[in-house]
């Protein structure tokens, strides 16, 4: 081969190497930018994590401070209610206490609905019988129409014999009939020791007087169901009610001894 021809070849080659070279020089300086990149990417994410997470625990301590100055505030609220209610509660209690000083005992003590109704059987029996004792006799002795007509003569009779037994057992025996003996029951008031002579009235005479004109009004007895001293309208009109004499008798006794 000519000289000419080996120098060319050599020089094609070195010119080979160099642009090897250089690609590859060049691909490494790539590389390393890319990594350096990368690397300042991870850092500024983990970076911004760590502001997240700090934000997200500030977020989280304020929102958990708030729940707890709310739980608070709500215990506080409710505290104060009870206390409120418990104050009320309290006061409506000496209130009625010193309305009512007399006669105040647990629930059971009053007499219920069936208990009345039999004891007032018993009455209406002994009420019929001493009306046709007194009443028909007179009325046979002088001629008098035994009308049972409402507000006949005889009829009004009657009517005054009813109301006068209970008016007078109950004043007279301090809140007995013949009924009430038989059942152990007896007629209190919470405003009095002893039954007054109005009192008396009120609910003897009057509430029974409606109660006989009016014969729907008997449905005013059922107000008892509802209440906890068994009171029916006219027990609530005059702050009375009925008891079991002998649970009353048994709690004085336990008291004495």
């Amino acid at each position: 081969m000519s000289n000419d021809f080996l120098d060319k070849k050599i020089d094609g080659e070195i010119d080979e190497t160099k642009q090897f070279d250089l690609n590859d020089f060049q691909k490494e300086i790539e590389m390393e930018e890319f990594t350096q990149a990368l690397d300042q990417a991870v850092v500024e994410k983990e970076i911004s994590d760590e502001n997240d997470t700090e934000d997200t625990k500030l977020r989280y301590e304020e929102k958990l401070n708030d729940i707890e100055n709310k739980e608070a505030k709500e215990k506080e609220l409710a505290l104060s209610r009870e206390i409120r209610r418990r104050y009320l509660h309290e006061k409506q209690v000496e209130e009625d206490l010193a309305e009512k000083p007399y006669h105040r005992y647990p629930n059971y003590f009053y007499a219920g609905f069936w208990l009345r109704f039999f004891a007032y059987l018993v009455d209406l029996i002994v009420v019929g019988s001493i009306g046709r004792i007194i009443v028909d006799p007179i009325f046979s002795a002088f001629q008098i129409e035994k009308s049972t007509v409402p507000y006949s003569p005889y009829a009004l009779a009657h009517l005054a014999v009813f109301l006068l037994y209970f008016v007078l057992m109950t004043k007279l025996s301090n809140g007995q009939t013949i009924g009430k003996m038989i059942f152990g029951l007896r007629v209190v008031c919470f405003r009095e020791e002893n039954l007054s002579l109005g009192t008396v009235i009120v609910r003897e005479g009057f509430g029974r007087y409606l109660i006989q004109v009016w014969f729907f009004m008997y449905a005013l007895y059922l107000i008892l169901f509802f209440n906890e001293r068994k009171q029916q309208a006219a027990d609530l009109f005059c702050d009375t009610s009925v008891v079991t004499e002998n649970l009353v008798k048994a709690s004085q006794v336990t008291i004495v001894n």
